[in-house]
């Protein structure tokens, strides 16, 4: 009778360390994509610093023309950039669809786990694209430097209370909740990771694209403002307490900063 019982704990706790073990691995592998898009766009902050002397001079004697792989080449940098900025935020969200999905069949955890990441990050290629549209218009204008950094001050000032602004709105009040408690996560375990991914990488654009936007005032490749809006979108998507003072607080100081690069207009 006691074998029997012993028997009966090692198979329950068998299953619980597996899917704990399963846990570690996949937290290991986020972290592990999120470290390599870091190193990446260190590599580029650094390269971008070490030809800023040679760019500064082309761009005195010609204005730059954009070439396909020009664009490509932004375009990486871009995607590159949501994927190391925006993977920590979406690692309870993995766990937790993971959870749901082990409470039916889940016989791959690690593919399924890629999958979703796979079309959360589709979501976002579409925002990259349009980013990279933007920053050849910008610089295109003379707006822009060819170090990705703002020589405009009211396209500066504009681009943070227009984020200001929209984090008070209705829209990114409803993208973040979803974000923080997808209610519909259950009803849609049953289907493929990467529509579930989609479908939840799309609400993460609406709720997140103003703060990458921001991008254009404080540079493209600016390694410590990257690091502070990956910090405000981990804090407004995790942190257990009420996200209405997250952004509206952040949404204030992006405001009146933007206001104040506005005030030598004003006097």
């Amino acid at each position: 009778m006691y074998k029997k019982m012993n028997l009966k704990k090692q198979v329950e706790i068998m299953p619980l360390n597996s899917y704990r073990l399963q846990q570690a691995v996949i937290l290991f592998m986020l972290l592990a994509i999120s470290s390599a898009g870091w190193i990446y766009m260190l590599s580029a902050h650094h390269h971008s610093m070490t030809m800023a002397p040679l760019h500064h001079s082309m761009t005195a004697s010609a204005p730059h023309t954009w070439s396909l792989t020009d664009f490509t080449a932004t375009f990486v940098v871009w995607a590159v950039m949501m994927i190391a900025m925006m993977t920590p935020s979406i690692i309870p969200m993995v766990f937790r669809f993971l959870q749901v999905r082990r409470g039916k069949t889940l016989r791959y955890p690690y593919a399924f786990a890629l999958a979703f990441l796979v079309g959360y990050f589709f979501a976002w290629l579409g925002f990259c694209v349009l980013s990279t549209a933007a920053q050849c218009q910008l610089q295109a204008f003379a707006l822009l430097s060819p170090m990705m950094e703002s020589q405009n001050v009211i396209l500066s000032a504009v681009l943070l209370i227009l984020v200001g602004l929209y984090q008070f709105t209705r829209w990114k009040a409803a993208c973040l909740n979803h974000c923080r408690v997808p209610n519909d996560l259950t009803k849609e375990c049953h289907r493929d990771p990467i529509i579930v991914g989609l479908h939840h990488g799309f609400y993460c654009v609406g709720s997140c694209w103003a703060l990458m936007v921001m991008m254009f005032a404080v540079g493209v490749l600016n390694l410590p403002w990257m690091v502070i809006i990956t910090l405000i979108v981990v804090m407004e998507k995790t942190l257990p307490i009420n996200p209405l003072w997250l952004r509206c607080s952040s949404g204030l100081g992006f405001f009146i900063w933007g206001g104040w690069q506005l005030m030598p207009f004003w006097i």
